[in-house]
């Protein structure tokens, strides 16, 4: 293991590329943008649209939707909808395990440290999760009975989860 400080910059050649430009784009997010059809990226903006959308396809209610997001509420409801209460906690952990699910993270994760070694090299084998969505999420909504009547979080290097699945692959 070897500990490594210093800057990278990645330079992207680009060509008659066009997006889209608003009032009051400056020129980086300009340039960002053009890397980012240079390289197929999607936007945040795009992401959240996508998460947005499964959220309804899904019937994940508004305000839920809203907090998973991280969107502000400017109803008056707002001040009535208490999100520390362990059963409205344990909703939106919910609707986040099923539009996660639904997305195939995990799978989307893997798929990305595979393309980061196609094109850098192999990397650390410890990343991979080793488990489908359908593994790790029902693992999870299993445990979430337990984490919702803990007051207390622990902080840990140890993936735990690995090697104490709750289902089995």
């Amino acid at each position: 293991m070897a500990i490594f400080s210093g800057e990278v910059t990645i330079k992207v050649r680009f060509k008659d590329i066009q997006v889209a430009v608003g009032y009051g784009m400056t020129s980086a997010i300009i340039k960002h943008r053009c890397v980012q059809r240079k390289l197929d990226v999607y936007s945040f903006e795009s992401a959240r649209k996508s998460f947005n959308t499964t959220a309804r396809i899904l019937g994940i209610e508004e305000g839920i939707k809203k907090t998973l997001i991280g969107q502000t509420d400017h109803s008056i409801q707002r001040h009535y909808d208490n999100y520390n209460d362990p059963e409205l906690v344990g909703k939106v952990q919910l609707a986040h395990l099923g539009i996660m699910h639904h997305f195939k993270v995990i799978e989307l994760y893997e798929l990305w440290l595979k393309k980061l070694e196609d094109l850098f090299g192999a990397q650390n084998d410890n990343l991979y999760v080793g488990a489908s969505s359908d593994i790790v999420y029902m693992d999870h909504y299993n445990r979430l009975p337990g984490i919702l009547k803990s007051d207390r979080t622990e902080i840990s290097k140890k993936p735990f989860w690995v090697d104490k699945l709750m289902v089995s692959k």
